[in-house]
């Protein structure tokens, strides 16, 4: 009995130290070691790697109150404890401060990272230099009226092509968030939610400095590792599937609204309208980045980024192949993908 005493004394302040242990990939490491290790005492959690060596130090102690216990339910306990202490020792000696792993993940993925900000500055210049100096600004405030008033959905008043490509951004919105939010828990250096909603207005504008700076998310998850909207919509087959029937609905209505001379009058309004001229530059970038946030899902779900054949002598990986179909592929992607693990 006085053995079991001062085990549970040790115990209480094991389970302090331990709850103070921090590391990367944490609620990942942690799970699987609450699964793997039998159930007898609270499930371990990480917050600091600080006190690994008093973790350390306490798994001695225990073992030696082991060797000199006679109570076989004391001798089980302290086992335990000290075989889950002792794993945590061999994660601590190869996983980085938390503190620190955004600024070692930057290194990673340069070429990426590189693209996003060099487009980024594109889309900067082309939107300060590249517009046409002669655009009336009450034909730009004109058709932001008409394209955000209800009761003008392709109503004939607006080129039906341009109103597609307006509508799409919320498509981009949505496909985005599906790429990212899996992978958005504790990101650094800044947070996903603000950057990726704000892009449904303002684009590549504000997305592009969370693609150049955040955090590359490859490891495998589970449902539970990720928020509730994450969780039951944008994991969901059948929002998915909704996205997917509304873009069709878009592009049905831009058949059946086309008329001789609507590429020329879309082209021409490009070409004289900054609205239209950014616009279009804004969303063909946000397309063709989509690229990269897919790879990383893919990888995330185990469904590695494999070749196709398309036709007889090209191979093209299946994110570029998703891509390669603007709005379509990436939404047909989120209908198809495999689903995180439960």
């Amino acid at each position: 009995m006085p053995n079991l005493v001062v085990s549970t004394s040790n115990l209480l302040l094991l389970n302090f130290s331990v709850q103070r242990i921090r590391c990367k990939n944490s609620k990942r490491v942690v799970k699987r070691l609450n699964a793997t290790q039998p159930k007898l005492m609270e499930p371990l959690t990480f917050q600091s790697s600080t006190t690994m060596n008093l973790a350390n130090d306490e798994v001695d102690r225990i073992r030696f109150q082991d060797n000199n216990s006679n109570n076989l339910k004391s001798r089980i306990l302290l086992r335990s404890v000290a075989c889950r202490t002792n794993k945590l020792r061999q994660v601590s000696a190869t996983v980085v401060d938390s503190d620190d792993d955004w600024k070692d993940n930057l290194s990673l993925n340069s070429t990426q990272r590189g693209v996003c900000a060099a487009l980024w500055v594109a889309l900067l210049t082309a939107a300060t230099f590249g517009t046409n100096p002669a655009t009336d600004p009450e034909v730009d405030a004109a058709l932001i009226s008409l394209l955000t008033t209800p009761g003008h959905f392709f109503s004939g008043e607006v080129n039906p092509l341009f109103e597609a490509e307006w509508y799409s951004f919320g498509f981009v919105l949505v496909i985005y968030l599906s790429l990212l939010m899996p992978g958005a828990q504790d990101q650094k250096p800044l947070p996903t939610v603000p950057f990726v909603v704000a892009s449904g207005a303002l684009g590549w504008f504000v997305l592009a400095p969370y693609m150049t700076l955040r955090e590359i998310r490859e490891e495998p998850i589970t449902k539970s590792d990720v928020g509730f909207v994450t969780r039951n919509i944008l994991e969901n087959k059948i929002f998915a599937g909704i996205n997917l029937a509304s873009a069709w609905y878009v592009l049905t209505n831009v058949i059946g609204n086309s008329y001789s001379g609507m590429f020329g009058e879309y082209s021409s309004l490009v070409s004289t309208q900054a609205l239209a001229t950014i616009s279009t530059f804004d969303i063909s970038i946000m397309s063709l980045m989509m690229y990269f946030p897919m790879v990383e899902d893919m990888k995330r779900r185990g469904w590695e980024d494999k070749t196709v054949m398309v036709g007889m002598s090209k191979n093209v990986s299946i994110a570029v192949a998703f891509t390669a179909i603007p709005i379509f592929g990436p939404l047909l992607y989120l209908f198809v993908r495999p689903q995180l693990e439960d």
